[in-house]
């Protein structure tokens, strides 16, 4: 298994879409807790991006983005969940306006607000925890 510091030097360039996020999550171990390894801006340790936050993406309304808003952690187990639930759900706009998001868009990994054109690039299984791993990438 890879550790946290090899997650960086990852260079696999395709933006994942919902449906394959939760496909690879469904591959690994249901009880580890999901974090973020932000391949962009690679400031933080390996457990401070928790993957807790689930919104309409500012670059487009109608696209899903993920984030870490706070210390809540979720198993894999649980993220799946919300995440098949928030990819069934109505989000309200940055300016307004419901848009539906769907498991076969490109998935963001931006705050609530911004528009980085950062995206889910890989989601990878090590010894302590799953990672998300962001990479940049053009809309």
């Amino acid at each position: 298994m890879k550790t946290f510091d090899e997650l960086i030097s990852n260079t696999e360039q395709k933006q994942l879409n919902g449906y394959e996020i939760i496909n690879r999550l469904s591959e690994m171990h249901e009880e580890k807790e999901v974090y973020f390894c932000d391949h962009v801006e690679p400031f933080h340790g390996a457990h401070d991006l928790p993957v807790n936050d689930f919104f309409s993406w500012r670059g487009s309304y109608s696209e899903p983005s993920i984030w870490s808003d706070g210390n809540e952690t979720h198993t894999v187990k649980a993220l799946i969940i919300h995440l098949k639930d928030f990819f069934s759900s109505i989000q309200t706009g940055w300016k307004g306006g419901e848009f539906q998001m769907d498991c076969h868009s490109p998935v963001w990994c931006d705050p609530e607000g911004t528009c980085r054109e950062r995206g889910v690039k890989d989601v990878v299984e090590c010894e302590e925890a799953v990672y998300i791993v962001v990479g940049q990438f053009k809309y």
